[in-house]
């Protein structure tokens, strides 16, 4: 019963207390990665505004699964779609293979690994 009582106020103090704050002077891992810079396609967007707004992508996949999601790869990010609507827009990252072949050829098209 001891036991239980010291477990007991020792959780309670905790919660009281807050989480620690390991790495609080760290700066953000988003603003790092820069990862908010720049417009990308909304969530819920269907691909007729995706296409007005940032025009055709540089390449488009086939839909795939069911319910059926397509890809387009824009430059800087990639969309991801739902049937027709934008359900995840994500960045590519600078030192991406992706962003490599781009910067290198002006294109993003797979080039096998020697």
């Amino acid at each position: 019963m001891n036991r239980y009582r010291v477990f007991m106020a020792l959780l309670i103090a905790g919660l009281v207390a807050g989480p620690p704050s390991w790495g609080a002077d760290a700066p953000d891992l988003r603003d790092a990665l820069d990862l908010d810079s720049g417009p990308r396609p909304q969530r819920g967007w269907d691909m007729t505004m995706v296409r007005r707004r940032f025009g055709e992508p540089i390449r488009r996949s086939a839909p795939i699964g069911q319910p059926p999601i397509t890809q387009w790869v824009y430059p800087d990010f990639i969309v991801y779609f739902e049937h027709q609507y934008v359900i995840h827009a994500v960045w590519t990252a600078p030192s991406s293979t992706l962003s490599v072949q781009r910067n290198a050829h002006g294109s993003t098209r797979h080039t096998p690994r020697r």
